[in-house]
């Protein structure tokens, strides 16, 4: 290890969003003492809530609203988030369509539309199983299975858990419904630094990764904007994006050409939705569609 290494770690994440916490918590309860460091001012990455500073009281959640079956995930359990104060709500009627004419298409009508087609009844039937149960049932190729499974692994959603036999089912019909955390998103990183602090896990915020630190060919630690050098035993990890990871922070000539080609050429996502309305209101909204169907005036979405 570099001798100009102030502080030695077992391992560094850089960037403080809710997967580098969920990490460095596992990490910390597996008896590795890690550090994380993040340049903002606050950890979580996205799960930010900000409060209305002429209205005390009203919060907005200026990226990361709402969660999808959040509190079924195995790392949701094995940390004990909800002790940690992230607590969600899961309101019964998820989510209603609401027509110009004052109709409304809701889940028990969708799902007697559903009931009347053979591809309905399908579509429901999938969307009662856990991933395990659907491919066991349809697949018999351990391969396809093995992707299927892995597939889903990426998504975050628990192979166990039923109501997610397939996806896009379980995004249609399945029963892990649309989730918001109670006191804002702000809770969910709360809860995680918590953990994360429990485990023994050390974070650094206002702390700005200026590049990494190499030994040959392999990263061994990162200096800070502030001139401070932290080395890692074993695994430095970044969950910033391609440019900042293999372009910011290594050295030009630390890269194969082709890997910082790939980085340069990296396009971000350009559909998802990019700015939000927060509003601070004095009374719910009404809903024409409300008069003939009062309760879904407590529709989530």
């Amino acid at each position: 290890m570099d001798s100009g290494t102030s502080t030695v770690y077992d391992g560094i994440i850089i960037g403080a969003g809710h997967n580098s916490l969920i990490l460095q918590a596992y990490l910390g309860r597996a008896g590795l003492r890690v550090l994380c460091i993040e340049a903002r001012n606050e950890a979580g990455g996205g799960l930010t809530t900000v409060q209305d500073a002429r209205h005390p009281g009203f919060l907005h959640n200026t990226h990361s609203f709402y969660h999808r079956a959040l509190n079924r995930m195995p790392w949701y359990r094995d940390l004990s988030l909800e002790r940690h104060g992230a607590a969600y709500l899961e309101p019964a009627l998820n989510v209603a369509m609401l027509s110009n004419d004052g109709g409304a298409l809701e889940p028990t009508r969708r799902r007697a539309l559903l009931e009347k087609s053979r591809e309905g009844r399908l579509l429901l039937d999938v969307s009662r199983l856990s991933p395990l149960e659907f491919v066991r049932r349809e697949f018999r190729n351990p391969v396809i299975q093995a992707g299927l499974l892995f597939f889903n692994g990426l998504r975050e959603v628990d192979l166990r858990c039923p109501g997610f036999g397939h996806h896009i089912a379980a995004l249609l019909a399945g029963s892990g419904k649309a989730q918001m955390c109670r006191g804002g998103s702000i809770a969910l990183a709360k809860a995680l630094t918590a953990a994360v602090a429990e485990s023994g896990g050390e974070l650094r915020l206002q702390t700005e990764p200026r590049r990494f630190l190499l030994e040959g060919e392999r990263v061994v630690g990162v200096e800070t904007a502030a001139g401070e050098r932290l080395g890692a035993r074993y695994f430095v990890a970044s969950a910033l994006n391609p440019h900042q990871t293999f372009l910011d922070l290594l050295d030009e000539d630390a890269l194969p050409g082709k890997w910082r080609d790939r980085a340069k050429a990296f396009r971000y996502n350009l559909i998802a939705p990019l700015f939000a309305l927060n509003l601070n209101l004095e009374e719910p909204p009404r809903y024409s569609a409300a008069e003939n169907h009062p309760h879904l005036e407590k529709a989530f979405m």
